[in-house]
């Protein structure tokens, strides 16, 4: 795990640079055909289209705010961060049909840099899964969601799945933070949290979705990139 430089000494220029390039990013792009492997799994959970743009855009307000947090830490900005993230938390647990208030708790307890990861990939949501690509607004696989969003928090991981959990501190079910790594053999998510909720690249012919682990029944592992 390598550090990025740029998580100290953020300044309101960056946050303005780092608003501008998501927001140019497009949602779209040729989807390819479904692997075998992927026909037992269920389909992700979808965010309604309509609501896209305004999940896309309160990530990425919070990304802002985290963004100039880095720099001093500031009462009001807490305040305008909770509200944004406590709202996204609300949309992400009817998602998936979980708790909202616990789902709120969770993610206000985890600190700045998984928060950031978390709503970097957020940022994605709608996004189509690509074979070995990890572009915003274009494509990403499981690893290259996770290594990117990781990226955006400031910290690198290896674009592969079982070398990013391999890398990470190990966790569990009741340890992990919003924004760790989930992972079984062969794909890698991050946590939402609570229970077995996770946002990830789920598999060809799909998006950037919030979904559930419960159909997988196997033991899963959890990690700490950033550790």
């Amino acid at each position: 795990m390598r550090r990025h430089p740029q998580w100290t000494g953020t300044t309101r220029a960056r946050r303005a640079l780092l608003l501008a390039a998501l927001s140019l990013t497009s949602i779209g792009g040729a989807m390819v055909a479904e692997p075998a492997a992927a026909a037992s799994r269920p389909a992700p959970i979808p965010v309604a289209v309509a609501a896209l743009a305004e999940v896309r855009g309160d990530a990425t307000a919070a990304l802002g705010l985290l963004s100039e947090l880095r720099g001093v830490d500031s009462t009001s900005l807490r305040g305008e961060l909770a509200v944004v993230r406590d709202r996204l938390a609300t949309v992400a647990a009817t998602a998936v049909g979980g708790p909202a208030t616990a789902m709120r708790t969770a993610w206000a307890k985890a600190d700045d840099r998984h928060l950031t990861a978390l709503m970097a990939a957020i940022t994605q949501i709608g996004v189509p899964y690509r074979h070995f690509e990890s572009e915003p607004g274009q494509g990403f696989d499981c690893s290259g969601l996770t290594s990117w969003a990781w990226a955006v928090a400031g910290v690198t991981i290896d674009h592969q799945s079982g070398a990013q959990i391999d890398a990470a501190a190990g966790r569990n079910v009741f340890t992990a933070q919003a924004g760790d790594l989930v992972y079984y053999p062969g794909h890698v998510m991050l946590y939402l949290g609570v229970d077995n909720f996770v946002i990830h690249a789920p598999y060809s012919g799909e998006v950037v979705s919030f979904d559930t682990t419960s159909w997988h029944g196997g033991r899963l592992r959890f990690g700490d990139p950033s550790r």
